[in-house]
């Protein structure tokens, strides 16, 4: 098929188009990504070193009604 031939898709082209106005940074496929990225430093973060790890798990096993009221 050339490129002749090719009827683009109206939905696909608006679409497209909206995604241009949109900053990089701002941009959902980008965020996930950053965020990924954050993750898997963390979870590698945390397997080697063990302070890390413990904070980690301080604070996933610690509710909010154990925390010490400061008065």
């Amino acid at each position: 098929m050339s490129f002749e031939r090719c009827v683009p898709d109206p939905a696909m082209l608006a679409r497209l188009m909206a995604e241009l106005d949109t900053p990089m940074e701002e941009h959902e496929s980008m965020i996930e990504a950053v965020d990924a990225v954050r993750h898997e430093r963390f979870m590698q973060e945390i397997e080697a070193d063990p302070r890390v790890r413990e904070e980690w798990e301080r604070f996933l096993f610690t509710s909010r009604d154990d925390e010490v009221d400061d008065f």
